[in-house]
């Protein structure tokens, strides 16, 4: 009716007030079209919303990767300068046997830091393993 049409039973859509009303003068295939739209449009806000997660926890890994480095990066260079030092330090018997026993476990504490290095590792990258297995979402860039 709204486009002119005479009120006949052909011409005639039923449909609740507020559908009504947003279809105002909409033929029914053009108000189907329009909802498609709105529909595809909340679906890519709701994408880019997902996007914007990632970005931010994307940043917070790589912040905690760079924080983890640099912890790694101060004991290589403890360990470094200990190998300089032995090396070019003398020591009679009693001494030398002293040092290996400490760099004994001055390796046992390298090899445990490590493998706490590898588990924050691990365990930074732990949520984009989750998401990616988790199945919840796929991105498709085209």
């Amino acid at each position: 009716m709204c486009k002119g049409g005479k009120t006949i039973p052909e011409n005639l859509t039923i449909s609740c007030y507020p559908c009504n009303r947003e279809k105002d003068d909409m033929t029914v295939e053009e108000y189907v079209i329009y909802k498609q739209k709105q529909d595809n449009m909340l679906e890519n806000y709701e994408v880019n919303i997902v996007i914007n997660e990632l970005v931010v926890m994307h940043n917070n890994i790589i912040k905690r990767i760079g924080a983890v480095n640099d912890e790694y990066n101060l004991v290589d260079k403890e360990i470094t300068s200990l190998q300089h030092d032995i090396m070019w330090s003398k020591f009679n018997a009693s001494e030398g046997y002293l040092l290996a026993k400490v760099m004994v476990d001055v390796r046992l504490v390298i090899n445990s830091l490590i493998v706490l290095w590898k588990l924050k590792m691990k365990h930074l990258m732990m949520p984009l393993r989750n998401i990616n297995n988790g199945g919840e979402f796929m991105i498709i860039l085209s």
